[in-house]
């Protein structure tokens, strides 16, 4: 699955910057006195154990060597802790695209599904108004297994998420995109 987060974040990465002169990033530079780095897209990846288990050296290989690349996951994470992750990050890393990969940890037989589907629009509108880049989801991913709850019940409450955040993404959220 971190292969599916990897490839996920590559594509939306590769259709953002569609089009743009890569000369632009590797030619322009900030110079502050002794301090030096190239202006390349700034590309945060935050979610669960899926993303804290890819591998970093792999990762960069799918990207242009100027593209600034960091990606944070928290095994268990749920949409609290992807908040929490992201707003510490964006403030100190900058990020000119973030792409947030929803794990369904939140997903058990107490669940909700209309109050998780507010908290993730919740999270997202907060996310998207707190810089000028833009937001990518990756919606929930199936889970054969899951825990706490059994895989009929998980697939019906992840399906109705993922179609509900679609909805809600394309008729009232601009530069916040999922892919599911």
């Amino acid at each position: 699955m971190s292969e599916s987060v990897v490839r996920g974040c590559v594509l939306v990465c590769h259709v953002l910057y569609t089009g743009l002169e890569a000369e632009q990033y590797i030619y322009a530079y900030i110079s502050d006195a002794n301090f030096i780095r190239p202006l390349g897209p700034r590309v945060l990846i935050i979610g669960h154990s899926f993303v804290s288990r890819i591998d970093r050296h792999h990762l960069r290989s799918y990207f242009p060597s100027y593209w600034i690349i960091k990606a944070v996951g928290k095994p268990g994470a749920k949409v609290k802790d992807i908040r929490d992750t992201a707003v510490a990050h964006i403030y100190t890393f900058f990020p000119d695209l973030i792409y947030v990969q929803i794990g369904g940890n939140d997903i058990d037989v107490n669940t909700t599904p209309s109050l998780l589907l507010f908290e993730l629009m919740e999270t997202f509108s907060y996310l998207k108004n707190l810089g000028p880049f833009s937001l990518f989801v990756g919606g929930i991913f199936p889970r054969f297994k899951p825990r706490h709850i059994g895989a009929d019940e998980y697939c019906r409450i992840k399906s109705f998420l993922n179609k509900q955040l679609y909805f809600w993404i394309q008729n009232f959220e601009k530069n916040v995109f999922l892919f599911y």
